[in-house]
């Protein structure tokens, strides 16, 4: 009865927003979203949408501010209190909102949402890079992949790492499934596999629940057994 009612509150437009979507089989809550960029200083208006960028669906964060915002900044803000799968992908801040004659924000007017990923394609180095790039294009649906571009701000998932252990033990290398949430990028990774270091930038922040400790277990929440 309750989600009828949210449903019919919906549809005559006496709510802004859905009560909750699913996205890639996972529960998303776009108003959790807003209300966490809406704390961040100089935030003035947000509005949190789905949306396709390379036939892939996204999580695309809409906001106006007092003074330009760095993004990377903002997202490792709301990163801090929102589950790893909520933080969005694609960020654009705005001048102006647009609005419908009577005053709602209009979703539809709103430009093509930009990928929070590398502005520029850094070419993978060696074979292992390589294998990496490619397996987050096939397990992404992505025509290209850098080597220093984060799986997780491509839009993949924790049921996608499953698939990337999976690729590429197929293609002879080993890794366990926490590894891809503390060394997210082909060159990072690929690193690991090699037995090197890579320095990662500074200022590079983890994303809230990527464990301290590659080879550690993280459970799967009750949705995404529910989607296994």
């Amino acid at each position: 009865m309750l989600v009828q009612m949210l449903a019919l509150l919906w549809w005559l437009g006496l709510v802004l927003v859905e009560p909750w979507i699913k996205l890639r089989g996972l529960r998303i809550e776009l108003g959790e979203i807003e209300a966490a960029i809406a704390k961040y200083d100089g935030i003035k208006a947000v509005v949190v949408v789905i949306r396709k960028i390379n036939d892939t669906e996204h999580i695309c964060a809409y906001f106006t501010a007092n003074n330009e915002v760095k993004i990377e900044t903002l997202r490792d803000f709301i990163a801090q209190s929102l589950t790893r799968y909520m933080v969005p992908t694609a960020y654009m801040q705005l001048e102006v909102m647009p609005t419908t004659p009577n005053g709602k924000t209009d979703t539809k007017a709103l430009p093509e949402p930009i990928m929070m990923a590398q502005a520029e394609y850094v070419a993978p180095e060696n074979s292992n890079e390589q294998i990496f790039c490619k397996i987050f294009e096939n397990v992404l649906g992505l025509s290209r992949v850098g080597a220093l571009d984060n799986f997780f701000d491509l839009g993949g998932t924790s049921l996608q790492v499953t698939r990337v252990t999976i690729e590429a033990m197929n293609g002879g290398l080993q890794i366990s499934y926490g590894d891809l949430f503390t060394h997210p990028t082909p060159r990072e990774i690929a690193a690991l596999v090699a037995g090197i270091e890579v320095l990662r930038p500074a200022g590079t922040a983890v994303l809230v629940g990527m464990g301290p400790d590659p080879t550690a277990e993280i459970p799967l929440s009750l949705v995404q057994n529910r989607e296994l």
